[in-house]
């Protein structure tokens, strides 16, 4: 299952690729209207793609429902001149959901939001739920039953040192989503960890290469899993 998953988001990924170098021709050779080319390489549109891709491949869809609700209604007054939206309006109101979706999930247990730079940070809990926005967090964690989690990184950067942890039994997921962003994470080095993240204009590394299909019976593994848009990770053992 995971192969044939992770085979399916290669051929997304390299679809996507080949649409965009395509695009990129025709508009280099002046065969695409001018009308397409100002809704296809538009940022809204950027917007809507990066959230739907999320949507198909990460298992936390609160980035994909915002970047693809944010990218299609900047996107209506593109396909549609005559509709009238005030824009003054709906960005100050999309800014106030951000501020409001921040304030009150910082306060929700387990959550951590980070918009500035916060080091060192020490915690015992057996689940992550890190949310970076505009900032980084570097944090240790020291568990005797770590059971994964998700990492969302958006224009900012994650760094997670697991050395002090144990695996819960059997198998535990971590999800990561990072989009102009990164995460690096740092395990035990008799750790088994799996990787299955979609990379689209970016790249997430595993330093040591584990055969997904090879388990041993009894064997505690670490799944990653996610996408990363304009991104970057790394599984590091020490």
């Amino acid at each position: 299952m995971e192969k044939k998953q992770s085979g399916s988001g290669r051929i997304i990924a390299g679809v996507l690729i080949i649409a965009l170098g395509t695009l990129i021709l025709l508009d280099n050779l002046n065969i695409l209207p001018y009308d397409a080319t100002r809704l296809i390489f538009s940022w809204p549109m950027i917007m809507a793609v990066i959230g739907i891709v999320s949507l198909m491949f990460s298992e936390n869809k609160t980035v994909g429902i915002v970047f693809t609700v944010i990218g299609v209604v900047f996107l209506i007054p593109r396909i549609y001149p005559d509709v009238d939206i005030d824009m003054s309006i709906i960005i100050p109101i999309l800014i106030i959901f951000l501020g409001l979706y921040l304030v009150f999930k910082r306060n929700s247990p387990g959550k951590k939001i980070h918009t500035y730079f916060k080091r060192n940070e020490i915690t015992d809990n057996d689940t992550l739920d890190e949310l970076v926005v505009f900032g980084g967090s570097s944090k240790s964690i020291r568990s005797d039953n770590f059971k994964g989690g998700q990492v969302t990184t958006i224009f900012g950067g994650a760094e997670l040192d697991l050395k002090n942890c144990k695996l819960a039994e059997p198998k535990r997921q971590l999800d990561i989503v990072a989009i102009f962003g990164g995460v690096e994470i740092t395990v035990p080095s008799d750790w088994s960890v799996h990787v299955d993240v979609l990379p689209i204009f970016g790249g997430f590394s595993n330093k040591k290469y584990q055969d997904k299909n090879e388990v041993i019976p009894g064997e505690r593994v670490l799944q990653v899993k996610g996408i990363v848009i304009f991104g970057g990770g790394e599984i590091k053992y020490r």
